[in-house]
């Protein structure tokens, strides 16, 4: 009898006996990301909260607003055997909060860890922006990729949010995925303003050319009321050289 749609069929490799099931079968269970504030005051107050994933998008938040003495460690998201997430607080702008995530995140892992990082702000009149990479071969466009001037930057939002963004939107039928992607959900999901700028790039290797990609955005809130740090080429080399070397060190 044929099955209808949607029904799902159990199929039995000829090579492996039925009664090899049980002795070969294991759950490998995955670790999950935990999150641990300083103070549970903090996400009640914020006003912007700037998400960055992935090398690219952190050194360019490290420098162009983050020094040894304008910000403090309110956070941080731990998961095993990789290196930290931190969030930080500006001291000058105590309602804006910086997070920089460079874990490598499974699809489960990206949930629980959006959920642990988000809750906190359900109920948050909060701006936020998320800062991602990705590689130009996941963009789909009329025309072949090497005809398209890299980096890219293109933008999605939330229907919540009542301003532009700072650059084209993503067109179709071109995502997002992994953490950003499960981000601007949740924010959809629970009615908080969040714009994503996704930086499109034809290399694995961190450049200047890459974090510079997202350059565009400090001109827009909350962005250029911060004290900015980006004319040090000096700091930017710096944090490029440290961020490839705990690369591998994760590798």
């Amino acid at each position: 009898m044929a099955a209808s749609y949607g029904d799902i069929i159990p199929v039995i490799s000829r090579a492996v006996d039925e009664d090899d099931d049980d002795d070969s079968s294991e759950i490998i269970k995955i670790p999950e990301p935990e999150i641990c504030w300083q103070t549970t005051l903090i996400p009640e107050k914020t006003t912007d909260f700037v998400i960055a994933i992935g090398p690219a998008a952190s050194v360019f938040v490290g420098t162009n607003f983050m020094s040894n003495d304008n910000t403090s460690e309110i956070g941080k998201i731990s998961l095993e055997s990789q290196k930290d997430c931190f969030i930080h607080q500006l001291r000058e702008h105590p309602n804006v909060l910086l997070c920089m995530c460079n874990q490598r995140l499974q699809h489960e892992q990206a949930f629980t860890w959006t959920e642990q990082l988000m809750q906190q702000f359900k109920e948050v009149d909060v701006n936020v922006t998320v800062l991602n990479g990705a590689m130009a071969a996941e963009y789909k466009c009329n025309k072949a990729i090497n005809d398209v001037k890299l980096p890219l930057v293109r933008a999605l939002k939330t229907s919540h949010c009542k301003n532009d963004a700072l650059c084209q939107y993503l067109d179709q039928p071109n995502t997002v995925s992994g953490v950003a992607a499960q981000i601007i959900s949740y924010c959809q999901i629970y009615g908080l303003r969040c714009t994503l700028y996704q930086a499109f790039t034809d290399t694995i290797h961190l450049d200047s050319i890459q974090v510079n990609a997202f350059n565009f955005i400090l001109k827009g809130n909350p962005f250029k009321q911060l004290q900015q740090f980006g004319g040090d080429n000096n700091r930017l080399k710096g944090l490029l050289e440290k961020e490839s070397s705990e690369n591998l060190l994760y590798l």
